[in-house]
């Protein structure tokens, strides 16, 4: 087996080498372990969903062409547009001098680029792609998933694939970000889907002034169709998330989701929140998504500022508000599924999530955990109806400066 390039983002590998070299590898379908295989998964146009494997030695070429291993509808591609090579465990991606560029994690790129676990995509203006490394297996389910949206045929989806949609589940946890490492900051996470794969998503980063951004959509519905709806919504957030306000990204996102997928009904509900350290404040919007709310001293507050759906119709003004941040203060951001739990007559609601939250912070504990076993204990141990997500942020300190 070939020696890995070294570990440095760029390669001397020229389009010559992608060209003539396939087929350099073993195939290692002896081996006892599970093989791992890194795959492409489309998260824009027509063909979202759809997994490109990346086989040792193979070199899979992008393009409008019939001749490229991935043809993509997409006018703003070359013939040609793009390779990628397997060179051991390393993933060499190339652009074929394409008109309008190939791009990694938002850079143009001008020679071989080695991609990792993660990477974000985009060919041309258009097209984006997510890159990841997985267990074959892992990458048949996606597979199997695709062709049954596709074909419409939901009885592909049977008690066989229910049992590999654990794999999916794991997929669409990685397209989750890690959580920034802020001084002063708690970051509590509950992540809970209905089924193996949920349509809920969350996103954390830190903006370019040194503030926290918080953002959670929850996609109509439940299952496979909305985990496919996450990965259109984190698709499209990449180009919106770095915008001035919560209310602009929202908007911006909303309104380039009903341009490109009008025909697809992506249709989600969202909250976005700036948590500004120097300011000492937090601002925040809302489309049809509970009202972020602050636990403060004890007492449990929403914040009201909250629009229509996301989706549905463009131009959308979404409205946004500004509250005082202090030390000590815990922000929760959550879809529905935290509070429209029911048991019988019975709801578990705001006040349910608001006394469980209030108990967990005066004990020192989870704030994740006790609305998960508030949860299991106000529905006798059944299954939730609808996917659980919640972020608790605990503001311990408020740095003056946050490294970005």
């Amino acid at each position: 087996m070939a020696d890995a390039p070294p570990p440095s983002r760029k390669s001397p590998l020229n389009a010559t080498r992608l060209d003539q070299t396939r087929a350099v590898q073993s195939d290692p379908s002896s081996s006892s372990v599970r093989r791992r295989v890194g795959v492409f998964l489309i998260t824009s146009g027509a063909d979202t969903g759809r997994v490109v494997r990346v086989p040792h030695g193979a070199v899979v070429s992008f393009g409008r062409s019939h001749d490229c291993t991935v043809q993509l509808p997409d006018e703003g591609l070359s013939r040609l547009h793009s390779r990628c090579l397997r060179l051991g465990e390393a993933y060499m991606l190339d652009d074929n001098r394409s008109t309008n560029g190939t791009y990694v994690n938002g850079r143009r790129i001008s020679s071989a680029t080695q991609l990792v676990d993660g990477d974000a995509v985009g060919l041309g203006r258009a097209t984006k792609l997510r890159f990841t490394i997985m267990d074959e297996g892992e990458a048949e389910t996606l597979e199997e998933l695709y062709l049954a949206r596709r074909s419409g045929k939901s009885a592909l989806i049977t008690a066989d694939l229910e049992q590999d949609l654990a794999q999916a589940r794991e997929f669409q946890q990685r397209l989750l970000r890690q959580h920034p490492d802020l001084p002063g900051v708690e970051i509590d996470v509950l992540y809970q889907p209905v089924d193996q794969v949920g349509g809920d998503v969350y996103q954390l980063h830190v903006l370019s002034d040194g503030s926290l951004r918080v953002f959670v959509a929850d996609a109509v519905g439940h299952g496979v169709q909305a985990s496919l709806t996450t990965m259109l919504i984190v698709s499209e957030y990449e180009a919106t998330r770095h915008l001035r306000s919560p209310a602009a990204a929202l908007a911006a996102l909303n309104g380039a989701l009903v341009a490109k997928f009008a025909h697809a009904r992506v249709q989600f509900t969202a909250a976005c929140v700036d948590v500004r350290f120097r300011e000492r404040e937090i601002v925040f919007a809302a489309a049809g998504h509970p009202p972020p709310c602050v636990v403060r001293a004890g007492v449990f507050e929403e914040l009201e500022a909250s629009g229509p759906i996301l989706g549905v119709v463009d131009d959308l003004v979404v409205p946004e508000a500004t509250v005082d941040l202090a030390e000590g203060d815990h922000l929760l951001v959550f879809t529905d599924g935290c509070t429209e739990v029911f048991d019988g007559a019975r709801v578990y609601g705001e006040e349910g999530l608001s006394r469980t939250a209030r108990d967990a912070i005066a004990a020192r504990e989870k704030v994740s955990d006790a609305v998960a076993a508030a949860l299991s204990e106000f529905t006798r141990g059944k299954p939730l109806a609808d996917d659980a997500t919640l972020l608790c942020i605990a503001l311990r300190t408020l740095a003056t400066t946050v490294p970005v």
